[in-house]
């Protein structure tokens, strides 16, 4: 007796990443007769391409195909996309610090890349500020002291420092 030709879905727990990280990807088998197995093409950067639901960390975007296969032996695939996303980065504007009665007064400038969201600055001393690109301006803050502060400006995963030094 042959029962039902299997069938299979595929998804991923998300179809957009960011380079460096991973996503599910995801086989739902009907029909046919279990136990199934399961074979994910291409392989690479996966951690298991025989499992029924490995990770996948792709570099570039993929289309990963299932393969199917039933205890008769009978098979059926699908395939689901992944789309990478390229790391967003910033980097600091020209900006020069200038003396004040305040202390000295420092505009914050960022250059954010075109898929870059939010700009978060930490001015080193308690304060900080987030802005939405296309306005990267971090604003004009003023350090009252003599002093080093470590500024921090951070866009999505991509953190990247600067000392601001005070003499």
């Amino acid at each position: 007796t042959v029962g039902p030709i299997p069938v299979v879905i595929a998804t991923a727990s998300s179809t957009t990443v960011c380079i460096g990280d991973s996503v599910q990807l995801l086989s739902s088998p009907n029909g046919g007769m279990s136990p199934y197995s399961y074979s994910w093409k291409p392989s690479v950067n996966l951690n298991n391409p025989s499992l029924q639901n490995p990770h996948a960390a792709p570099t570039f975007p993929t289309n990963y195909t299932v393969t199917v296969t039933d205890a008769y032996g009978c098979t059926a695939d699908t395939s689901e996309t992944v789309f990478v996303q390229s790391m967003p980065y910033a980097t600091w504007g020209t900006w020069t610090p200038t003396l004040s009665c305040d202390g000295y007064v420092i505009p914050l400038k960022a250059n954010v890349s075109s898929n870059g969201q939010t700009v978060i600055w930490n001015f080193g001393d308690g304060t900080g500020a987030t802005t939405y690109p296309p306005n990267t301006n971090g604003g004009t803050h003023i350090y009252q002291y003599n002093n080093t502060y470590m500024c921090l400006r951070q866009m999505d995963q991509d953190r990247r420092k600067t000392n601001v030094f005070m003499l």
